[in-house]
């Protein structure tokens, strides 16, 4: 939470797969996720990404990049 609250607007974070899921939604409880850009290595670009069971996935985001 207190890295997460450093970060600047526009500012872009690539997420990986493990606690750092946890990002997305401690940018929402914080009402801060419209000033970032996050980002997830399973193609999610923008938005909240989603923890757990269902990583990779997210809501809200501006694009889902195909991987090969």
């Amino acid at each position: 939470r207190r890295s997460l609250l450093e970060f600047r607007a526009g500012d872009i974070c690539n997420l990986g797969f493990g606690i750092s899921q946890m990002i997305g939604a401690i940018a929402w409880e914080e009402g801060i996720e419209d000033r970032l850009v996050l980002t997830v290595e399973q193609g999610i670009f923008g938005g909240v990404p989603v923890a757990g069971n269902e990583g990779g996935a997210g809501f809200n985001f501006q694009a889902m990049i195909d991987q090969p």
